[in-house]
């Protein structure tokens, strides 16, 4: 006898129930498959974020650390103010690679977004900001023409959403300033796709904030002396030291929790399933008992009956 053919017989018979326990299980797998999947890409995303941020170490006006992180992330580098001469001090450790400073400010242009209002991010800049980010391009235009220029250069996201191209006119609200356009960043994939771009110095003037910053980028040479670093930076009362690789664990421990509960509600609908499946197999032998003791009869194994 063929059990194979009337085991697809006997499926073929119940139609209705076997669709619906092949449904339950396959609803329950691909819950799993996706909830894996968001968890995945969505540590992906934050570590790729966080990796392209070129900083090893950022250090801010002291404060929340937490809110300094959040702030970081959103490219704002925190909007807490500390003396210039910080980094003056800072520029001569012999550990540095690479440093750049940064100056962080929001103004609220009631124009954005087809007259609904919203915030602009501005970002005041130096040259050494380019060589900490080696993912920032120019899609078109060059790099301001001095120190103090009243120009901009904006982010992919920016000049998208304001259809702005190089040579256009930007003004900042409430600012008696217009700004000249000379160049429009490539995407990013980070939050500084939509923040606009100012010479440091042209960022103090317009916001009144002469000889402050609200963050300093640090590379260092070797990643391995990033504690004795920041444990010369600790003695400065006024600052906060922040380590990316912090802020990267802590994010992913986060990330982790989620994935437990995340693997827990898979579970939940995994266990649903096969109790499922169980009912099915349960019922088909209570309805064919006199079936199953005449394939018995007829010599039929415990296996082949199963």
């Amino acid at each position: 006898m063929k059990f194979f053919v009337l085991a697809y017989k006997n499926l073929k018979r119940r139609k209705s129930r076997s669709f619906l326990t092949i449904g339950g299980v396959a609803v329950a797998v691909a819950v799993l498959v996706c909830l894996l999947g968001f968890n995945a890409g969505y540590q992906e995303a934050l570590t790729s974020d966080i990796d392209k941020m070129g900083y090893q170490v950022v250090v801010t006006a002291k404060g929340c650390p937490y809110e300094a992180a959040t702030l970081i992330l959103n490219g704002e580098a925190g909007l807490k103010f500390m003396d210039e001469d910080i980094y003056k001090q800072i520029i001569s450790d012999p550990d540095i690679d690479k440093i750049t400073p940064l100056l962080a400010q929001v103004a609220y242009d009631p124009e954005k977004e087809d007259g609904k209002g919203g915030f602009n991010s501005y970002l005041g800049i130096e040259k050494s900001y380019i060589e900490l980010k080696p993912n920032v391009q120019f899609k078109s235009g060059e790099w301001f023409s001095s120190e103090d220029a009243n120009e901009v250069i904006m982010g992919y996201d920016a000049a998208e959403s304001e259809q702005k191209t190089v040579g256009d006119k930007i003004s900042i609200p409430n600012k008696d300033v217009t700004l000249i356009i000379v160049g429009i960043f490539e995407r990013t994939a980070t939050q500084e796709d939509g923040d606009i771009f100012l010479p440091l110095k042209t960022t103090q003037r317009i916001f009144e904030v002469g000889g402050k910053l609200t963050g300093i980028g640090i590379k260092l040479k070797q990643i391995e002396k990033i504690s004795e670093f920041e444990e010369r930076l600790y003695p400065m009362a006024s600052i906060q030291v922040i380590s990316m690789s912090q802020v990267k664990g802590t994010i992913l421990n986060l990330v982790n929790s989620a994935k437990i509960l995340i693997m827990s509600v898979a579970f939940i609908a995994i266990f649903v399933a096969i109790i499922g499946v169980i009912n099915t197999i349960l019922m088909s032998v209570f309805e064919r008992t006199q079936e199953i003791g005449i394939m018995k009869a007829i010599g039929a194994s415990k296996l082949d009956i199963f």
